[in-house]
């Protein structure tokens, strides 16, 4: 009986195999985003291609800045909200939270990396106060 055929399908089969483990691409590792808060003035450089939104919140529900945030996916974005009671925001889809203090401003910063409609609600208040659109990159 003639082995050759069959040995040579089986280093073929070990070298294909060797070279996908070698070159196949790292796995991607989910990174857990945290947000930048500021509290107040800060002296630090601000970045100078952030996106940058102010947000009043009076009663609960937005008194003053947009309604929708409409940005590019991948931008730097920095929401500063200020409120006349204490609550918590939260940016979903991201799952970023800001404390927010009753007459402190306080700053949201992150990346817009996922694209879609993502809801800016108000925790205790149970209100949606603005939604951020993010627009894919072509």
């Amino acid at each position: 009986m003639n082995y050759r055929p069959l040995i040579f399908i089986l280093i073929s089969a070990v070298a294909l195999t060797a070279l996908f483990v070698v070159l196949k691409p790292a796995p991607k590792s989910p990174i857990q985003q945290e947000p930048t808060v500021n509290r107040g003035k800060t002296n630090a450089a601000p970045e100078r291609s952030a996106r940058r939104f102010e947000l009043v919140i009076e009663g609960g529900a937005l008194a003053s800045g947009p309604r929708r945030i409409e940005v590019q996916q991948g931008s730097a974005i920095e929401i500063k909200v200020i409120t006349d009671h204490a609550d918590e925001l939260h940016l979903h889809g991201y799952d970023l939270k800001l404390q927010l203090t009753a007459g402190e401003p306080a700053t949201l910063a992150f990346s817009a990396d996922h694209s879609g409609r993502f809801g800016l609600e108000l925790h205790h208040s149970h209100g949606e106060i603005a939604t951020l659109e993010v627009m894919p990159t072509p």
